[in-house]
């Protein structure tokens, strides 16, 4: 097929057509798909020189490692090399996140290139799903879910009966 024409506005009412030669167009139902497929060698990779009772998880561009304590220097520098070297990607060290329910991983365990890697032990939120204390899982899912819904309560003052009446059944 043809590549696909994105429109770029130069001025009110003049515009330009671009042809997007590289990547797939934002909101391509395939997209997700040739992201996964392009991360699966390293996957395997990482799989590869982890031991095999270990387990990598991915979803998107979100890898999860699971590994014991020991291992989560060996696992991120693995993950590091193997996104790097196969893929040419590099991983942002301050998004990841060391999760140890127990309290015994401390941040300055990590070797010195992992010192921006974060350390928790309350909790992570995987896929938009908390997994953690009660407490952590209380604190996500109540700021997530009542936040935003606060944001719009407090808005209705401002509303007509009738505009608050149509918000309230739709």
């Amino acid at each position: 097929g043809h590549p696909p024409s994105l429109l770029y506005r130069l001025h009110r009412d003049s515009f330009i057509v671009l042809w997007s030669l590289q990547g797939t167009p934002q909101g391509d139902p395939f997209e997700p798909l040739l992201f996964a497929l392009g991360m699966h060698p390293a996957l395997r990779a990482i799989r590869a020189m982890l031991p095999p009772t270990r387990l990598v998880l991915s979803f998107l561009d979100d890898i999860i490692l699971l590994v014991p304590r020991s291992l989560v220097p060996t696992a991120l520098t693995v993950a590091r090399n193997a996104l790097r070297v196969i893929l040419g990607l590099h991983l942002k060290l301050g998004k990841c996140l060391v999760f140890d329910p127990r309290g015994l991983f401390r941040k300055g365990e990590l070797p010195s290139p992992f010192k921006q890697v974060e350390v928790s032990h309350s909790g992570v939120v995987v896929l938009g799903g908390p997994i953690g204390t009660p407490e952590f899982c209380h604190q996500t899912l109540t700021s997530c879910v009542l936040g935003p819904a606060r944001t719009l309560v407090s808005h209705f003052p401002a509303l007509s009966k009738h505009e608050a009446l149509l918000l309230l059944k739709h």
